[in-house]
């Protein structure tokens, strides 16, 4: 039965901190409306985490552990995940004509 816990709180973080990592980027790209949301299941979440952790830590101290654990790989999912999307990337692409270009070279 512990196990199942510790699945949980390691899974459920790594969740948290994912989202947290996307809500940021999609908040820094100007899309509030998105990162609102996407804010909203993240608190949520983390609430109901640190509940369960805190519940009979002192008894059961590897819940801290699992819950660091899951953060730190909340922190590495959530970079691929925003590779992925592509969200935070930013292209420019410039079309010159013959004159600028010998002007630039």
């Amino acid at each position: 039965m512990h196990i199942l816990i510790y699945i949980g709180i390691f899974l459920a973080k790594m969740v948290e901190v994912s989202l947290s990592t996307v809500r940021i980027v999609l908040l820094n790209r100007g899309r509030r409306s998105k990162g609102a949301m996407i804010g909203f299941f993240e608190v949520l979440l983390g609430i109901i985490v640190v509940a369960n952790v805190r519940d009979g830590s002192s008894e059961d101290p590897l819940k801290a552990v699992i819950y660091c654990a899951g953060f730190s790989c909340g922190i590495y999912l959530g970079v691929v995940i925003e590779d992925k999307l592509a969200i935070g990337m930013a292209g420019i692409q410039a079309v010159v004509g013959e004159e600028l270009k010998d002007e630039l070279s």
